[in-house]
């Protein structure tokens, strides 16, 4: 599973308690992962699902990453706790989906 290197403990502990390897991605300028060095670790790594935080009340650069996982066949985690009142594409975060899991 990738996971981004800047967020809560609670997004790898799930990870390493059910005894998955976490595969560590890199953040952009924006503290949120960044989707080349994603996609790099998809070619280098056997991932089956992305856990993507959203930060600080901003939400991370949803598309590239969602596209990714799509192309590859694989799931989309999003931990939206710090996105609350935040928008994307005109949409409040919360009001978008209670559970996201997308494959």
């Amino acid at each position: 599973m990738a996971v981004s290197t800047f967020t809560f403990i609670g997004s790898v502990n799930p990870l390493l308690y059910e005894r998955n390897e976490p595969v560590f991605i890199d953040v952009d300028k924006y503290w949120h992962m960044d989707s080349e060095l994603l996609e790099k670790a998809i070619k280098e790594n056997n991932i089956k699902a992305v856990v993507l935080p959203h930060i600080y009340g901003q939400v991370a650069d949803i598309e590239p990453i969602k596209e990714l996982c799509e192309k590859n066949n694989i799931y989309l985690i999003e931990d939206a706790a710090e996105s609350l009142g935040a928008y994307y594409n005109k949409r409040q975060m919360e009001m978008e989906k209670l559970f996201i899991l997308e494959q």
